[in-house]
C-alpha cells in the first residue's frame, strides 16, 4: 500500500532524514543493516535475514503494518523527494530538489525541538 506524503510519520522522516545523510556521506549506498526490512517482502535487501513484518507509524501515530523502510523508500520516491537508481539489489539513493528542500526544514524543525512525528510537509 502507498502512503501518501500528508500521512507521513516518524517512519517516512526519520527515513528520509537517514537517506539524506547517507546521500552526504555514502554516495546514496544504503546499510539496510540499519533499516527495518521484511525479509520475505523483500529477501534481496534482507542483509540481516530479519523474518519480521514491521509496521510504519503514520502521522497521528497510525500503524500500517507490514510496511518496512524499503516500502517508506516507493513512497519517498512517489513524492518525489527522492529517486531510486541502480538495480534492484544494490540501489542508490538521490535526493530531489524537493527533497532537499524538504529535508532542510525537517532539520530545522528537529533543531527547535521537534520530532519526526510531528513534523508536517509544506509545498
Amino acid at each position: 500500500m502507498k502512503v501518501e506524503i500528508d500521512k507521513f510519520g516518524k517512519s517516512h522522516w526519520g527515513l528520509l532524514l537517514y537517506i539524506e545523510t547517507r546521500c552526504v556521506d555514502y554516495k546514496g549506498k544504503l546499510d539496510f543493516s540499519q533499516m527495518r526490512i521484511n525479509g520475505e517482502r523483500h529477501p534481496g535487501l534482507d542483509v540481516n535475514r530479519i523474518r519480521g513484518k514491521f509496521p510504519s507509524h503514520l502521522k497521528g501515530g497510525e500503524k500500517l503494518e507490514n510496511h518496512d523502510d524499503w516500502d517508506c523508500a516507493e513512497d519517498l520516491e512517489a513524492s518525489v523527494l527522492v529517486k531510486i537508481d541502480g538495480t534492484g539489489v544494490n540501489p542508490i539513493m538521490k535526493m530531489t530538489a524537493l527533497g532537499w528542500e524538504t529535508v532542510g526544514r525537517l532539520r530545522a524543525f528537529k533543531a527547535e525541538g521537534g520530532q519526526c512525528a510531528d513534523f508536517v510537509f509544506k509545498r
